[in-house]
């Protein structure tokens, strides 16, 4: 799991990462930049109980991938979360919101949307399709909350893409800059 700067590691481990001998000083860190993103869990934490997926982290929501998702780290449950704190004032008359892609339709039967002007509550479509809300008012942040679960339904509760317009999402990975005369070797995965 890549961390953004400041961020704690939250885990049962002993260490959070096997470096070389540079030990902290060979760290890479995660920058964003049009919003900073968090969740109530993620399928992407060391400490998820299946494994830890990358491309099921918080900004999996809003990479404009469709190939990856945020995903809970726990099967559905009422008051699960995606949020975002955008870096200025932003107008929620649209948000596209798609899920998952599952043989019996979404997790989620009910959301909350909570902004700077409150909670809206909305049902969710039982289809595939990506779903547009409206929130009225201009807002700093967005946090999308479960609150209704399909019966007969079991699985992750989570966001394939949500798209706000003017609001463009950027992780940029950063190192530590502490290089050795030797070459610079990277080895990157997508996803």
């Amino acid at each position: 799991e890549t961390l953004a700067t400041g961020d704690s590691y939250v885990t049962s481990a002993r260490v959070t990462d096997y470096l070389p001998a540079k030990g902290s000083q060979a760290q890479t860190w995660a920058t964003y930049s049009g919003g900073q993103v968090s969740a109530s869990s993620s399928a992407s934490s060391p400490e998820n109980w299946g494994g830890a997926f990358p491309d099921r982290a918080p900004y999996a929501a809003v990479d404009a991938d469709p190939a990856t998702s945020w995903m809970a780290g726990e099967p559905a449950q009422i008051g699960q979360w995606w949020h975002i704190d955008f870096e200025g004032d932003v107008d929620l008359s649209s948000v596209r919101i798609s899920w998952p892609a599952r043989d019996d339709g979404p997790i989620a039967q009910s959301i909350a949307l909570t902004t700077d002007a409150g909670v809206y509550s909305f049902d969710v479509s039982n289809n595939e399709e990506a779903q547009t809300f409206s929130v009225p008012g201009v807002t700093r942040s967005l946090r999308v909350t479960l609150t209704g679960v399909r019966d007969g339904v079991v699985g992750q509760f989570g966001i394939s893409d949500i798209v706000i317009p003017d609001v463009h999402v950027q992780r940029t990975l950063v190192t530590s800059g502490e290089m050795s005369s030797g070459p610079a070797v990277f080895s990157t995965a997508r996803g």
